[in-house]
């Protein structure tokens, strides 16, 4: 068993370096090695790897059993110090939101992203990492369960909206497996899961891409009405050359935005936009 599993190790090394669970940074590290062996799963010795949220380390060295080519990136001071003495991998300690990720992906030919994501920023973390990086063939990211969902989820289902959208127009998004609470310390009032995001090498849709995310955010800005009402009230366009547009894509005037499909919203920005 990997010492960074046992609770009492991870104690141990904490109090020892003065340090302590930041609940502000959603700080939760994974003590299961059968979680660990499924999320390095696929890593090949060839790859570069972006570590978002090292925590002790536990995810860094065992990615570093398997490829030399890991850099982490660690907001928490006291934890940076601590992998820089505690692991062969590179420690970066800046804020994932506000560092120049680009930059970092670029200068060490990163090629895939593997990350225990905090919570509270998984879905600006996650847009950065589709909107910014080039080269990047996939992210593998432990995300909170519900976030998961909403992430793989398909139209006409409850869990669909902008997010759902905006990862799958940039990656095949794919739900791998759930993870019990019961696998982090502290352990966390919900469950998480890892999910893949394989990203697209072409276009998914038609349409400007500026004016496909203007109607998506308008027709989900007011999601219990119709998507003729709550666009024509978001974008000030007439409802009739709306509901005149649903007609076209064999859709009625009363169908509501988490009913429409990717490739019906890419139809519909042609038509209105």
């Amino acid at each position: 068993m990997y010492i960074l599993c046992m609770k009492n190790e991870i104690l141990r090394i904490m109090k020892a370096n003065g340090m302590a669970f930041n609940k502000s940074l959603g700080q939760n590290f994974l003590i299961d090695e059968e979680v660990l062996e499924r999320i390095v799963d696929g890593v090949l010795p060839t790859d570069n790897i972006l570590e978002i949220g090292a925590g002790l380390g536990i995810l860094t060295n065992r990615l570093l059993k398997i490829t030399p080519n890991v850099i982490a990136v660690e907001f928490d001071k006291k934890l940076a110090k601590y992998l820089e003495k505690n692991t062969k991998a590179k420690i970066i300690q800046e804020d994932i939101l506000k560092c120049d990720l680009v930059k970092i992906t670029t200068e060490n030919k990163i090629n895939k992203i593997i990350a225990n994501l905090p919570y509270y920023i998984t879905s600006p973390i996650i847009m950065r990492i589709l909107e910014e990086l080039e080269g990047i063939k996939s992210a593998r990211l432990m995300v909170q369960y519900e976030v998961a969902k909403r992430i793989v989820a398909a139209e006409s289902s409850k869990d669909y909206g902008i997010l759902s959208i905006a990862c799958q127009y940039y990656a095949e998004c794919e739900l791998l497996f759930k993870v019990p609470y019961s696998s982090f310390l502290p352990v966390p009032k919900v469950d998480s899961a890892v999910v893949e995001l394989k990203i697209r090498q072409t276009p998914l849709i038609s349409s400007n891409k500026d004016d496909f995310f203007k109607l998506i955010k308008a027709a989900f800005a007011q999601r219990r009405k119709t998507f003729a009402n709550s666009v024509s009230n978001t974008l000030n366009i007439d409802k009739s050359i709306l509901e005149n547009a649903l007609q076209k894509i064999n859709r009625t005037g009363n169908a509501r935005a988490e009913q429409l499909s990717i490739s019906e919203f890419d139809e519909l920005t042609n038509l209105v936009l």
